[in-house]
């Protein structure tokens, strides 16, 4: 059961990719997807520790993510997700980190990671890997130096 509103009802103006990542973001916007988080949140909650402990991937965790359309948070509506704004992004990282920090990482890092596609890919065709996260709820995570040229 997905809990994903469509940006035409979170705004009378949806959010463009291109405004993702300035300005603010819609206040009803920052609300559902606080929302959204709160709810993620007391469910990882209960299993951080021992996650963090086992040192195993922690793949139910991440299908929690993906069931709340927190993978495609951050895609653009036009290719299929939520095109929420980064600061609604930023927020629920910091929501999730409450619980369960590793957790929030990976989702931090998939945030980066795939709006890296409209920063370094800009004048680049980039709707194919929109779509395909969204279309298949996918999480690029890795480590990065966000310094590196």
């Amino acid at each position: 059961m997905s809990t994903v509103l469509s940006a035409e009802t979170l705004s009378a103006a949806p959010l463009s990719s291109a405004t993702l990542w300035s300005g603010h973001a819609d206040g009803r916007e920052l609300e559902h997807w606080s929302a959204v988080a709160q709810t993620v949140a007391a469910e990882l909650a209960a299993g951080a520790l021992e996650r963090d402990n086992s040192g195993e991937d922690p793949l139910e965790a991440l299908e929690l993510l993906r069931a709340h359309g927190l993978a495609g948070l951050v895609v653009p509506a036009a290719y299929g997700g939520a095109g929420a704004h980064w600061e609604t992004a930023v927020r629920v990282i910091r929501i999730l980190a409450r619980a369960d920090a590793s957790v929030a990482q990976i989702l931090g890092y998939h945030y980066l990671n795939s709006s890296c596609l409209a920063f370094y890919g800009a004048g680049r065709d980039q709707s194919a890997w929109f779509r395909r996260i969204a279309e298949q709820d996918q999480l690029w995570s890795d480590a990065l130096n966000p310094v590196d040229p």
